[in-house]
């Protein structure tokens, strides 16, 4: 028996340079999916319908608030993004349109998790076959 491919696409840097703009759509679904009727609940006890529609930041609609609501967004660590960025070769020179190994180390409570589930993501939008095997619910 002969061993195939798991896909047909190959990694180039056309490819490389759609990474971050999946990764912020990504994560900001994460961000809306895991907290969204939450901080929408809160935005409606903290200001009124039209301040949410007027491009105020989050700090301009609770600058009087106890509760920022902006605080409530479940929102990805610095490090799960800088760590999916290298992963997938970002940050390799323009020249480099390979997808190399790497070893990385991530600590406890720094979203392993979150890294796995985005890096399978990510790699199926761009027509990757991913199987993706994780016993945490997150």
């Amino acid at each position: 028996a002969q061993l195939r491919p798991c896909c047909t696409k190959t990694w180039t840097k056309k490819v490389r340079l759609k990474i971050p703009s999946l990764l912020g759509a990504v994560f900001a679904y994460y961000t809306i999916s895991k907290s969204g009727n939450t901080y929408m609940q809160l935005a409606g006890e903290t200001t009124n319908a039209n301040a949410l529609n007027s491009g105020q930041t989050c700090k301009e609609m609770n600058k009087d608030s106890h509760t920022n609501i902006c605080n409530m967004l479940i929102k990805p660590h610095n490090i799960q993004i800088v760590s999916i960025l290298r992963m997938l070769g970002y940050d390799m020179a323009t020249g480099n349109d390979r997808l190399v190994n790497h070893l990385m180390q991530i600590r406890t409570g720094e979203g392993k998790s979150m890294i796995l589930g985005a890096c399978s993501v990510i790699l199926g939008l761009l027509g990757f076959n991913v199987r993706c095997i994780c016993y945490s619910k997150y």
